[in-house]
């Protein structure tokens, strides 16, 4: 596909297999805010748009290993790789954070205050993000692949208890906005990376968690939800 500056950063990083590592090596927010042009997202963030539209244009050239096409395959299947990758992380490193903070306030709370901070965040975090974990496991996740698997077969649509796919939607969506704002406050609070080891295995993990929630809410928020409402608003009832 062109690739150009005027398209946002969520449609780039739908299309373009392996855009999102390049936004994440460049510090651009393609999940929650993916609603900018990229020409947009260069500006704010002070880089230069034909150095990141050069990373971007090489994707797919000679040499560089592929990334699965997520437009591509079937929801079902893009729905069981996020659980069984996105939400094993959540459930494995969130826990993991707790610990370590618990450590650090311990050992450092006295003359570290914001470590008091980020402790209460990272526990809101944990409650926000178990919770809507189990919402769509039990309910959004298993509407979308039985709308899927209706479709195929030309069977009546799932049942659902929240009229259409748009409203579970939109509160998955605020509750990713949520996610990224709590987990900016925190790295907003740790400017100071300097520390014990304990200390300096929280801010790695930190990291990692970031960014993996980031390609976690950009693979639902730009392929998978809007794929879903795609094929339900596409399909009539079958009488």
């Amino acid at each position: 596909m062109t690739i150009s500056a005027n398209q946002t950063v969520g449609e780039l990083a739908r299309n373009v297999p392996g855009s999102a590592r390049i936004f994440e090596d460049f510090g651009i927010d393609y999940c929650c805010g993916g609603g900018r042009a990229l020409r947009d997202a260069c500006e704010e963030n002070g880089l230069p748009i034909e150095g990141v539209l050069d990373s971007l244009r090489s994707l797919g050239k000679e040499g560089a290993t592929p990334e699965t096409d997520w437009n591509q395959e079937s929801l079902t299947a893009l729905i069981r790789h996020i659980v069984g990758t996105h939400h094993e992380t959540v459930r494995r490193e969130v826990p993991r954070l707790e610990k370590l903070i618990v450590k650090m306030c311990a050992a450092h709370g006295s003359k570290r205050p914001e470590y008091l901070e980020v402790q209460s965040l990272i526990s809101r975090l944990a409650e926000e993000l178990m919770s809507h974990l189990k919402k769509e496991e039990a309910v959004l996740f298993p509407y979308i692949e039985g709308l899927e698997s209706a479709v195929g077969s030309r069977t009546p649509l799932p049942h659902a208890c929240f009229g259409t796919v748009r409203n579970p939607i939109a509160m998955m969506i605020r509750e990713h906005d949520d996610a990224g704002g709590v987990l900016e406050s925190i790295q907003g609070l740790l400017k100071d990376r300097t520390g014990c080891p304990t200390t300096q295995e929280f801010f790695r993990t930190l990291d990692d968690f970031e960014a993996d929630l980031h390609q976690h809410i950009h693979l639902e928020n730009n392929i998978l939800f809007p794929r879903a409402v795609e094929l339900e608003a596409a399909t009539p009832p079958i009488k």
